[in-house]
């Protein structure tokens, strides 16, 4: 079942690769847009929910997950045109009462770090009553105020390591600067401005309309809907709590990429370009992160993208500056993850000439190689996770222990959605102990070459002295422990 899309700009072999992608990789059903030099074009493919049969289109409203980050950073970034906010300037400027587990920490931390990734703090927050959801102006609020136990994985600023909680921090920073709720300055700010009429951040505005849920695979080849939670709490809206189309997200995606010109625009174009330009070095699931956005290099062309997972759901946005180029995927389960790049790469490729390379092989020295092996922690609010890596011909193993949330980057392997912190970008549970196979494709990064993860990396990183400090997977750093593992 395919609906045709808005405009008139049909793709044979786009609708062929996506019916493809959906029927190998197990997926009901996906929305897709794309605009290139001023054509648009959007349509969906399959359901929206295997028990109702509706079907996926391009205004099927759905929880676009983490795909909320860079609205969190452009609402802080409209602070910063106004002088309200500095970038660099203490977190604790705008929140005095603001804490983490480390005061050193606490008192350091930037609005910049916050944004990037950098903040140091690894650990989302759970939601001790998972039948209570708060609905009030205050649970972002509440939700930084019990930041107060997380604990540090290393100082702010020192590595790239994905945070819900510290995109909710700046979200809090929003509410405080500007004495409203977040997502009303979002919404007046931003989605009004840009005409995104389809998009909220409260699922009792979403569900006059169709809708599309998550689902989880059956071992009979069928799918079961994951009927709760649908969309994240609203004590984490800045980082994930966006519902929205293939329509309004291709709006956004369009307005940074230079390719919409009948809007207000929201942000000066040298703001937008600041967000795009100031990078640190990421590794994993980019090569480099700005403010708010994921930076790629592929074929010598700049991609900026954000993706997103939630309880069966996969989101991916991703647009080229100055090439008037955007494109968006939204799918209803796990297997997404692997529809997503195929359509992205054909859309790449035939309309802004950008055809992503494979990444290379290359085998370390056996010494070189052993360097890795041993276990590595990643840092929780109060238990720890830990995972191994092991020999296994001319690559490694990552022996994963027990459940975990790993980000948006490994949604195979994580029992809850991090686009909230704790309920947080995945969403399925794994075994006690789960192998996922690697090869090397340059020293210190690895590619995975099995599962639903497949094709995605991880990287070994180093401290300023060159020693090993940890493992970024699943975009968040696993600290290495010294001594035999």
């Amino acid at each position: 079942m395919m609906d045709h899309g808005r405009y008139d700009w049909p793709d044979d072999e786009l609708a062929g690769i996506v019916t493809d992608a959906l029927a190998e990789h197990r997926v009901p059903g996906c929305a897709v847009a794309v605009a290139h030099e001023g054509r648009v074009w959007s349509g969906g493919f399959g359901v929206a929910n295997v028990e109702t049969g509706l079907p996926f289109t391009a205004r099927t409203r759905i929880p676009i997950c983490s795909m909320s980050k860079p609205y969190a950073a452009a609402a802080v970034l409209a602070l910063v045109e106004e002088g309200r906010v500095e970038l660099d300037a203490p977190v604790r400027r705008y929140l005095p009462d603001f804490r983490v587990a480390d005061e050193a920490a606490s008192a350091a931390v930037t609005v910049r770090q916050l944004l990037n990734h950098t903040s140091g703090w690894v650990g989302d927050l759970e939601n001790e009553d998972r039948h209570h959801f708060d609905r009030g102006d205050d649970a972002v609020e509440k939700q930084v105020a019990r930041m107060a136990t997380l604990r540090q994985a290393f100082p702010p600023g020192e590595y790239w390591s994905y945070s819900n909680s510290a995109i909710v921090v700046a979200g809090r920073v929003v509410e405080v600067v500007t004495g409203v709720s977040f997502e009303t300055f979002a919404r007046e700010r931003l989605l009004e401005p840009l005409g995104m009429s389809q998009s909220t951040y409260f699922h009792e505005l979403a569900i006059a309309h169709p809708i599309a849920v998550g689902h989880d695979e059956r071992e009979d080849g069928g799918h079961d809907v994951i009927d709760w939670p649908w969309t994240p709490e609203r004590r984490i809206s800045p980082a994930g709590g966006v519902i929205s189309t293939a329509e309004d997200q291709l709006r956004w995606a369009r307005w940074w990429a230079g390719d919409l010109d009948d809007v207000v625009d929201p942000l000066r174009a040298e703001t937008r370009a600041r967000m795009l330009d100031e990078t640190i070095p990421a590794g994993n699931i980019c090569d480099a992160m700005g403010v708010g956005w994921m930076v790629d290099e592929l074929d010598g062309a700049r991609v900026v993208h954000h993706g997103g997972t939630g309880f069966g759901i996969q989101t991916l946005s991703f647009f080229v500056p100055g090439a008037r180029f955007a494109g968006v995927v939204l799918a209803n389960a796990r297997g997404g993850l692997q529809v997503q790049p195929a359509v992205r790469d054909h859309l790449l490729a035939s309309l802004a000439g950008i055809r992503p390379r494979p990444l290379p092989s290359f085998t370390p020295t056996r010494d070189a190689r052993d360097e890795y092996l041993g276990r590595y922690v990643r840092i929780g609010v109060e238990d720890d996770e830990t995972l191994t890596v092991e020999a296994s011909g001319d690559g490694v193993d990552l022996v994963v222990h027990g459940e975990r949330d790993m980000g948006p980057a490994a949604s195979a392997a994580a029992p809850d959605s991090p686009d909230a912190p704790g309920a947080g970008d995945a969403s399925d549970s794994s075994a006690p102990s789960s192998r996922l196979a690697a090869r090397f494709h340059r020293p210190d990064e690895l590619v995975l070459t099995d599962g639903p993860v497949r094709g995605l990396r991880a990287e070994f990183v180093r401290a300023t002295d060159g020693s090993l400090f940890g493992l970024r997977f699943g975009v968040r750093i696993w600290v290495r422990e010294t001594g035999e593992a």
